[in-house]
């Protein structure tokens, strides 16, 4: 588990990421953010190699 993944999870278990006033993003959303994109450029008919490529990883 990497350090910002911990520290995201001990601050979500102690409800002290309220405290904050600018909210923390949770690490994963960035990554389900740039699958959806992906997905839906295939989905559009973008059959590019290094697209379906980076959606494989």
């Amino acid at each position: 588990m990497d350090d910002k993944r911990l520290f995201h999870e001990i601050l979500r278990i102690t409800h002290t990421q309220y405290e904050f006033k600018n909210p923390l993003q949770d690490p994963r959303e960035a990554l389900k953010q740039e699958y959806i994109k992906l997905k839906g450029e295939i989905m559009l008919g973008n059959d590019n190699p290094e697209i379906v490529k980076e959606l494989k990883t």
